[in-house]
């Protein structure tokens, strides 16, 4: 993928992505499609939903952050 600009400052967007923590893992978050549901078990209910991972960029120059799911 081509360098991004950021829309702020015009410096150079970094990629990465947020990270979720759960016991003793690691994985890159997901947006879900819909609103919250709770889940008895699990918090939050993500079963039978669309899932796409969540890809963040981050200006180097001021630290503005802008996140994509493709």
């Amino acid at each position: 993928m081509a360098s991004l600009v950021c829309p702020k400052c015009s410096g150079e967007m970094k990629e990465g992505f947020f990270v979720s923590r759960s016991l003793d893992y690691a994985k890159p978050d997901d947006w879900v499609e819909g609103a919250p549901e709770p889940s008895l078990l699990f918090g939050t209910r993500v079963r039978g939903k669309q899932h796409i991972t969540v890809t963040a960029y981050r200006c180097d120059r001021c630290g503005y952050l802008e996140s994509y799911a493709r």
